[in-house]
């Protein structure tokens, strides 16, 4: 029982570390569909730190996404996507930033990869409190085995430590 539990938390470690990759290839993802520069820093940070670097991305992202409309501050009309100046009168757009034209597939896959990520958590944490239950359990047979395993030795030898002494006496 004790081995099963080492077995399970070994297997517990590689599904949180693959967790950890599928958390960074999420935020890459993510990042990448918003058009983001730093991608590959918040994706490298979430995949080495966990979770609060990917925290601290979703408060600093920004919301002007591929399913935010960005309207012209000069006459009112919402420009299309991707686009940076304003169709009708013409003038650029402060906030307009270039949408890659793949942003729905990357957005599609970070949430595939987020559900993922937090399934692959869920599993390792399970694995983790199982593993824990069978190394307490295999922990506790094994002292059980030793402790009726010295039970029959000292029994063993008191039987025969009397049946050499009454050899010897009588």
């Amino acid at each position: 029982m004790f081995f099963v539990g080492i077995a399970l938390l070994l297997i517990s470690l590689v599904l949180a570390i693959g967790s950890q990759v599928m958390l960074a290839l999420c935020i890459y993802n993510d990042a990448k569909a918003r058009g983001d520069q730093n991608a590959v820093l918040f994706a490298v940070l979430s995949g080495v730190l966990g979770v609060i670097p990917a925290i601290i991305y979703l408060v600093l992202r920004s919301n002007s996404g591929p399913d935010t409309a960005l309207m012209c501050p000069n006459c009112g009309v919402v420009l299309p996507q991707g686009a940076s100046h304003c169709p009708n009168c013409g003038m650029p757009h402060p906030k307009a930033r270039i949408i890659p034209p793949d942003a729905d597939v990357r957005s599609k896959r970070a949430k595939g990869l987020l559900i993922g990520w937090i399934v692959s958590l869920v599993l390792s944490i399970v694995l983790i409190v199982v593993s824990v239950v069978f190394m307490g359990m295999g922990a506790f047979s094994l002292a059980q085995d030793y402790n009726s395993n010295s039970y029959h030795y000292s029994y063993n030898y008191n039987d025969s430590l009397d049946r050499y002494l009454n050899d010897y006496y009588y």
